[in-house]
Formats: C-alpha cells, structure tokens, sequence
C-alpha cells in the first residue's frame, strides 16, 4: 500500500472496545442492497434487552457502543434502553446508525444524554426521505449528528443524489461530519464493492473534494516506513481501494449483538449467546480481501514484514 510515494506499514491508532448492538430486524425501508434483509421476528426484544444490559454493566473497560438494526429506533423500549447505557460511566459513547424516519419530537427525549450520544444518519436514495434535511436543521444544535450517504451504484439514482448532496453542502453544515460511501456486496458470502458506472466514480471523485473542504472530515490515521504519520480523508482511503489489509495484522476490539441475543465475532465466523461470549480484544490476521466497515479501519492494523 503506498501514498504519496511512500509505503504505509501501519494503519488506525486503536479504539476502546467497541460493540455494534443489532437492536431489532425489521425497518419502515427494504433496500435492495440491505445485507440484513430486514424481517419480522418473534424475539421477545425487551426480554434480551435486560440479558444485554447486565452483560455490558459488567465490562471493565471504556465501551463505545453502536445501536443499529434493522432499525434501531424501533426497539420497543428504545428510549429507556438509551438512559441505561447512559447511566453506565465505562460506556463513553452511544451511536445511533439511523434512516431518520422518526420525528423531531421523537428526539427530543434524548437531549438529557446527549452528550454521549451521536446520531448517524443513513441516507437511501431509493426512498424520498424528503423531511431528512429539515430534521437535520432542526436539530443541528442539539445532537452531534454524522451524515452518511448511500451512493446507488444504479445510474437511474444518480440526478437524485446530485440534488441530494447538493442541498448538503447548501446548508453549511461543516461541522457535520459526511462521508459518501460505496455500496458493499455480500451476496457472495465475502464483502466486495458493487461494480459503478463511470458517471458516479465522477460524482464520487467530486464529492471527495468536497468533503476534503470541510472542517471536520473524517480521516483515517497511517503511518509508513519512513516513520511518516498521515492523516487521509476517509472517502479517499476508500476510493483508492486502500481498506484492503488481508495477511496484516489486526487488533480486533470490536464485537456484534444480534437482535436474539447471539454474538458475532467480526471477521470470524464465530458466533456465541452473550451469556458465554467473551466480549474484549482479539488479536488475528486480515482473511479478507476488502474491509468494508469504516468503523474499523482505526483498529491497529500491522502490515506484515
């Protein structure tokens, strides 16, 4: 891997233990490209709600925590479920990886945590999402909120995000972190892009530039040979097909909670009840030939000599 002519050997700079909690299977959308292909489910999601609480109070180290589904904000209890992790001083952080369908007032409730609390917002051209930008304005100044759009490798979508990411960039939302991300496909069993056409690589190269503008990009540590210690925009790193780390070395410390209470091993396949999984840092060696999760590109990542 190399930038700038020079050779990077080291990638991310670690993270706190970081769990990716799968509050429920069903969603208002269905995406063609959603790799959970939401459903309903007879799972009883208060009952593992409580099972889930005990087990993360009783971590003894800082925890991030990533509330997803499905979507999340239609657990049955989602409000009470935020206030519990809240409550738990080792839990540092609470992101909340939405579609933004529910209201404004819906939000509101949650102002007493909001300081643990960022609001991911997903934006799906196949549907109109059309309040998604009055919501965002509203409540600007009252959540730290990261926006992320869903680049449709389908042509006939494009017109519509043009129009979509030009009313981003309208607002003046600089503070508000955006990332355009390419669509992953997993219908293989591995993860790879979904093949794009050359006018959205275009519209892709545009808003990398962008993006590049703002305040506060999203970027990614690395370090290279020479000791060099760079800092690369997140949508660069992943256009110039630098997320792919197979035979290097990662410090995984992330873990994923199933909506039935089963726990997932990422980049394993293994998978344990949270009663017996062991929920902390695993050391292993990148299988994968692409990484698709921008979430866990700042997990240290050591190219092998």
């Amino acid at each position: 891997m190399i930038y700038n002519n020079e050779k990077i050997v080291s990638v991310g700079k670690g993270s706190p233990l970081t769990l990716s909690w799968e509050l429920v299977t069903h969603c208002q959308f269905k995406c063609s490209y959603c790799y959970f292909n939401p459903y309903e489910s007879s799972t009883n999601y208060s009952e593992v709600m409580k099972i889930v609480l005990t087990k993360i109070k009783n971590i003894k180290e800082p925890v991030e925590m990533t509330l997803l589904g499905g979507e999340p904000t239609l657990h049955p209890e989602f409000h009470h479920l935020i206030k519990s992790l809240y409550e738990m001083n080792h839990v540092t952080k609470i992101d909340v990886i939405t579609n933004f369908q529910p209201t404004v007032e819906f939000w509101r409730p949650l102002l007493p945590y909001k300081d643990k609390i960022e609001i991911v917002l997903s934006y799906h051209v196949e549907y109109s999402q059309k309040n998604f930008f009055k919501k965002i304005e509203a409540l600007k100044n009252d959540f730290n909120m990261n926006i992320i759009f869903l680049v449709h490798n389908e042509l006939k979508y494009l017109s519509k995000l043009k129009e979509a990411a030009d009313k981003y960039f309208e607002l003046g939302l600089e503070t508000l972190p955006i990332t355009f991300a390419k669509l992953v496909d997993r219908s293989s069993g591995s993860a790879e892009y979904f093949e794009y056409q050359a006018e959205t690589l275009s519209f892709l190269s545009e808003q990398e530039k962008r993006v590049k503008r703002l305040k506060y990009p999203e970027v990614i540590p690395v370090t290279t040979e020479a000791g060099t210690k760079i800092e690369i925009n997140q949508m660069e790193f992943s256009s110039k097909n630098m997320n792919r780390f197979k035979g290097w070395k990662c410090q995984m410390n992330a873990l994923i909670i199933h909506p039935d209470g089963m726990v997932s091993y990422p980049c394993t396949n293994q998978k344990k009840h949270i009663l017996f999984a062991e929920l902390g840092k695993r050391n292993l060696v990148c299988a994968h030939e692409i990484c698709p999760c921008e979430a866990y590109w700042n997990f240290t990542k050591t190219k092998n000599s």
